[in-house]
């Protein structure tokens, strides 16, 4: 039996009581790579969708953005900056019934172990 508390509630777009809602718009994607400098690359996604049916000349959008930085032989670092806009989600404002610009942001570390390779 499955449990629907999240679709009983009416969460993330979909009407109360439904498990899924089809959406009839444009969908583009752009992607862009980037070496900024020797230990520096940027990769970036942005994908926006216009629904039809429901204010089309609102454009949700989805950007998602990556630095990966190599620090030295051993240790590297990334940093990803998420910025997420859809009109439909409407928790911001005064009384949480406007849309607003949601973000993620994280920082990663890592350690990286060199391979043992055999010579001769």
């Amino acid at each position: 039996m499955a449990n629907n508390t999240l679709s009983n509630q009416g969460k993330y777009g979909v009407p109360a009581g439904k498990t899924s809602i089809n959406e009839i718009g444009t969908f583009a994607t752009v992607n862009y790579n980037n070496t900024i400098a020797k230990n520096v690359t940027y990769k970036g996604r942005l994908d926006m969708f216009s629904n039809y049916n429901n204010r089309a000349q609102n454009i949700d959008f989805f950007m998602t953005n990556l630095f990966s930085f190599k620090i030295n032989k051993f240790f590297s670092a990334t940093y990803s900056l998420d910025l997420i806009y859809d009109d439909d989600v409407r928790l911001f404002g005064p009384n949480k019934t406007s849309p607003g610009l949601q973000t993620k942001s994280l920082i990663g570390i890592g350690f990286l172990k060199p391979l043992n390779v055999k010579k001769g």
